[in-house]
């Protein structure tokens, strides 16, 4: 799903309402949903019997949801990503391991480019602004470990020739 608000262009308004309206119509939100029926056959190794499970780090479902703005006199857009997932597979257990899963959460990436000259631009980009802790926890919800990585921050500078 795509909507750029270029809709409200259209709106009778006037004054500074119409201004903000205006302005308003270089905003855009995009999302998308997917669901994932998965599963893949094996062999247990300890009872030598087929079994079923999900596919080794598929989830279930995914969501993601962005909001964008391009400023039209200088340029500059922000971009905001939000994106979600359901409980998938990690790691495999097997007859000594058990399987362990990664648990969902919640990611907000934010970037920012500004355009500086003809063919030149900078981009300042935080990836997982909440530093989001990752779970693991095994197959019947006893706890595995956790992960946080916290933020990383990149500035880029690039060249169009």
């Amino acid at each position: 799903i795509r909507k750029s608000f270029g809709f409200l262009r259209t709106l009778e308004a006037s004054g500074v309402f119409g201004d903000v309206l205006n302005y308003l119509s270089n905003l855009a939100v995009t999302g998308n949903y997917t669901r994932v029926y998965s599963e893949i056959e094996f062999v247990d190794e300890r009872t030598l019997l087929p079994g079923r499970r999900e596919m080794q780090g598929q989830s279930p479902w995914m969501l993601n949801v962005s909001l964008s703005f391009r400023e039209p006199n200088i340029g500059t857009s922000l971009n905001m990503l939000f994106s979600s997932f359901g409980r998938r597979l990690d790691a495999v257990g097997d007859y000594t391991y058990l399987d362990v899963f990664e648990e969902p959460r919640d990611v907000i990436d934010l970037s920012v480019t500004q355009p500086m000259m003809e063919g030149f631009e900078m981009k300042f980009t935080v990836k997982d602004l909440t530093a989001s802790t990752k779970s693991f926890t095994y197959r019947d919800g006893d706890k595995y470990k956790k992960l946080n990585y916290g933020r990383t921050f990149s500035l880029q500078a690039s060249l169009t020739l």
